[in-house]
This record gives structure tokens, sequence and C-alpha cells, in this order.
């Protein structure tokens, strides 16, 4: 689950508009091609890999035909990201650039061009102090291992002869690698959903059996990745009939379970292995997780209140 604060004040408006100038790019490979995490003790760690992402996703930046890159101290206004995933382990780069164009059609150009490999989360318009501010964010479309976020926001104003300043940064998170052992083997045949309600009591509870149901929660379990940190603003707390989900997967119906999972109301997963705590997995790459579990309960889809 993704979680945002905004820095700025800002209304999400709906994109339209037209094609300005042709557009401009370096050279380099995609983002999404061209960053990978190798096994083995050359591997670059989590953290080296988003900052070398980062880095990369500014090289693949776009701007219209002309843009120049500055150096000048960024604007007052443009002096942070337009807005920050409300979680740690975050690293950020940005970069400063002029283009002889009116802030508006820069705007409205960034909605039209898009990038390779990303797709558009956010558009936001507004003021602060009386002065326009506009933002367009675009979000990696396949986070490589290891890499819970990955956004491109491009912060836009315009300069005392009415040109535009626009500043494009790089966030990105990172996470831990999985442990091998916090994954659920073929010998466990059997699922069982319980639902927790938040005094302890047990509300409905169905066992698994049918392979064509158990394989599919199993090999979406697998996928999840180690959740990050949560940053200042996590989880709001949990009202009185907030529910859990309990995940177990055992060999049998009868005994212990080898891996638990625990769902809480923000997407966090707690994971246990044969009884021990492992690493919090988050459903930051497939949703498919809950929604499977929530058939098995008879649910469109998790219900936390």
């Amino acid at each position: 689950m993704r979680l945002r604060h905004s820095l700025r004040t800002s209304t999400l408006i709906v994109a339209a508009a037209g094609l300005l100038a042709a557009g401009c790019s370096s050279g380099h490979p995609s983002a999404r091609e061209s960053t990978s995490t190798t096994v083995g003790p050359s591997a670059v760690t989590p953290k080296q890999a988003a900052n070398s992402l980062g880095r990369q996703m500014l090289d693949d930046a776009v701007l219209p035909a002309g843009a120049r890159p500055s150096r000048a101290p960024a604007p007052n206004l443009l002096n942070e990201p337009g807005s920050v995933p409300a979680i740690g382990n975050l690293v950020y780069g940005h970069r400063l650039w002029t283009v002889n164009e009116d802030p508006r059609a820069v705007y409205r150009w960034l909605q039209v061009r898009g990038l390779r490999g990303f797709g558009r989360s956010m558009t936001s318009t507004g003021s602060n102090g009386g002065v326009p501010i506009w933002g367009v964010e675009f979000d990696l479309a396949s986070n490589p291992p290891n890499i819970t976020e990955a956004a491109l926001e491009y912060g836009i104003i315009s300069d005392a002869s009415g040109h535009a300043v626009v500043r494009v940064d790089s966030v990105v998170g990172w996470a831990q690698p999985r442990p091998a052992n916090e994954v659920v083997g073929a010998a466990d045949k059997v699922v069982i959903v319980t639902v927790v309600h938040i005094d302890g009591s047990i509300g409905k509870r169905v066992v698994v059996t049918d392979p064509k149901v158990v394989q599919p929660i199993v090999r979406a379990f697998n996928q999840l990745r180690v959740s990050p940190p949560e940053g200042p603003h996590g989880c709001p707390p949990m009202g009185e009939h907030t529910v859990s989900y309990q995940v177990a997967f055992a060999t049998s119906a009868t005994a212990p379970p080898d891996v638990v999972a625990s769902i809480g109301k923000c997407g966090n997963i707690g994971v246990t292995v044969k009884g021990r705590p492992a690493p919090g997995l988050g459903d930051f790459v497939n949703a498919g997780f809950g929604d499977a579990v929530a058939h098995v309960l008879g649910l469109s889809e998790p219900h936390f209140g």
C-alpha cells in the first residue's frame, strides 16, 4: 500500500492538453531496463541499487526542446520534492532546468509526453503565497528487486520573465532482501485463513485444501517483498471494529504451521517462520495476496473495519 503526504498545497486535476514541441532526453537506456541487483560477493546493496536507479531516472527525464540545466539554487517554492512516500529507506536526487516556455505549457506537455517505462500517477496544481505551482509525477511501472518505490517528480514555477523553472526529483525507496526461509515450500499444501478481531477474539476460520485455491495464495505470498520501515506518516490508529487476517501455511490441517502471515489494515504483513519473527512484508508489487485471502472468506477484497 502506498501512503504519501503532500508537501505543498495542491489539487488533483484532469490531465488534458496538446503537444508543444519535440521532446529531448538522454541517450541512456530506460531505468527499468538498466538497473538490476546481482547475487554473490560483488552484489550491490539495496541502498546502492536505489541510488543508482535514482541517477538513471534523472538521466532519462524528458523535457521540452530547448531545456537547459541550471546551476542556480532552487527557488524557495522548489526546494523539496512535491510529495514523499510515508515510508523509510528513501534516497533522493534532483536537477534544476530552465525552459523558454510558459510554465503551464510545460505542465501540459509533460502530461501528453509521458515517460517510457513509467506510468503517470498524479498531477497537481496550486499556489503558495499567491504564486502558482504545477506538478507531474511518474512512477516506475515495474520495480527492480528490493526497490519498493521509484518516482520521478516534476515541479514547475515561473521565473521573473514568465518562463518555466523545472525541478526534477527522483524519489526511490529500498528494502532488505527477503530471507530464503521466508517462503512457503512445496510440502505446505494447506492454507488456514482466520479473521482476528482487535480484542484478540477469533472470527471466521476457513481451512483450504484444494490445490487450485491453495497454490495461487502460495504464489502470491512468495512474490511479496520485505517492507521498508514506516515513515513519520505511517498507518493510522486502529478502530474498535478493526480486524486482521491470519494466514497459516502447513503440511496438513492438523500439523503446526511452518509460516504464518498476518495482514494488517494498512497492507503491512507480519510473518513468523516456525514460530520465530521474520521480516515484515509489504504488498507493494503483488496485491493478489490480499485479494486471494479475501476470496477464501467470501469477500471481494480485504475488509478491516
